[in-house]
């Protein structure tokens, strides 16, 4: 995806790859091969099979969105490693561009981001369920509900919309939920085409676009003043045609 950015009267176009993976059964044996020995040495660490399933997705589309703006560094030379407050750290051969990466898990899926580092982004992605519907509406401030009156959403869709949109901008912040989310107030939310777009009470200088496809939420965090060049449209619909594919695959 493109996104343009008007600075100093100079209009700047910047690229951004997104990419999507659902994982199965054997999908941890089938990614090692492709992780480098530190993200190896990563995933050793973990007991549970849902947690290395989470991980080897995570860094199997997060290595793929990077790829596509290195020239197609080999995956194996990319590796992304957690940082002290679990966020992802990017490390790759030696180039001249300033690649980072924005992760994202839910149930069997992943989603991840690679951007310019001077352009910031974040990436967040939910599945819809009712199950956790009284722990998110304890989450959100009053006048955080009150936005959702008059949506054409369902309450739990609605939560879940507000939700990612907190969290992508948390990954933006590189503080992750360790803020409290009262910090991460949402004061405007508006309906755009087959989307949603949120503003904050705290960081003026952001806003999130938020999807709904298939029974997931994804919010994507980027600088207010950055227009995307594709429409919430046509992202929702790539979102949706990857998910209903069945397998990796990546959108530049």
């Amino acid at each position: 995806m493109e996104v343009k950015r008007e600075n100093k009267k100079e209009l700047k176009t910047y690229t951004a790859n997104l990419s999507l993976g659902l994982s199965n059964p054997t999908s941890t044996e089938q990614i090692i091969p492709f992780l480098s020995p530190r993200e190896q040495q990563e995933l050793e660490q973990f007991k549970f099979e849902k947690r290395r399933r989470e991980y080897s997705l995570g860094r199997y589309v997060g290595k793929k969105s990077v790829q596509s703006l290195l020239n197609n560094t080999a995956m194996e030379d990319i590796s992304i490693i957690n940082g002290v407050f679990n966020q992802p750290v990017l490390y790759y051969p030696n180039s001249s561009e300033r690649i980072q990466v924005s992760i994202s898990h839910a149930d069997h899926l992943a989603v991840a981001l690679a951007f310019p580092e001077e352009h910031p982004m974040g990436i967040d992605v939910e599945k819809v369920s009712g199950d956790n519907e009284e722990a998110l509406l304890r989450q959100m401030l009053d006048t955080e509900l009150e936005l959702l009156k008059g949506q054409q959403l369902l309450l739990n869709q609605g939560l879940t919309l507000l939700w990612t949109a907190k969290e992508a901008l948390s990954k933006v912040l590189k503080t992750g939920l360790t803020v409290p989310l009262s910090v991460l107030a949402i004061h405007h939310l508006e309906k755009t085409d087959e989307g949603y777009m949120c503003e904050f009470k705290n960081f003026l200088q952001y806003k999130t676009y938020s999807w709904l496809f298939d029974c997931y939420v994804c919010s994507l965090c980027l600088p207010r003043n950055s227009l995307l060049c594709s429409s919430s449209e046509e992202i929702r619909k790539v979102l949706l045609a990857l998910l209903n594919h069945q397998s990796t695959k990546t959108f530049n």
